[in-house]
């Protein structure tokens, strides 16, 4: 009986371990932007108020281990980089307990935007 419990245990714990990180993009804004290139892509947890931005979808990165934090950030940036985002603002994010053992997995959801770009004066 004890061993079937161990056993039972150590499974959900190396599912929980090896299950694979989620990520999902909603488009919301018009037109397409050429894909940009991930490294250059800002992570931000504050929404910035100097720079005019526009917003081109909403990212939601899910089942990341709670040390994965910039595993996480990655993500958000690599998908953001697809629909041509210029940075990725941090709306929510948060740890959550799942299965039957309460193990912790991180998320968060992001908006994807461009910088708005100053017009030549005519």
């Amino acid at each position: 009986m004890i061993e079937t419990i161990k056993r039972t245990a150590t499974l959900g714990l190396l599912l929980t371990v090896f299950s694979c990180a989620n990520v999902s993009v909603t488009k919301t804004g018009k037109g397409y932007f050429a894909p940009t290139s991930p490294g250059k892509v800002e992570v931000l947890t504050t929404v910035p108020t100097n720079k005019p931005f526009t917003e081109i979808g909403v990212l939601t990165v899910t089942k990341f281990q709670p040390d994965e934090i910039a595993k996480m950030h990655n993500a958000l940036r690599e998908k953001g980089a697809t629909i041509g985002a210029e940075a990725v603002i941090i709306t929510q994010q948060g740890m959550s307990g799942t299965g039957p053992y309460g193990a912790m997995e991180r998320w968060a959801s992001a908006t994807a935007v461009v910088w708005n770009k100053k017009q030549a004066k005519k």
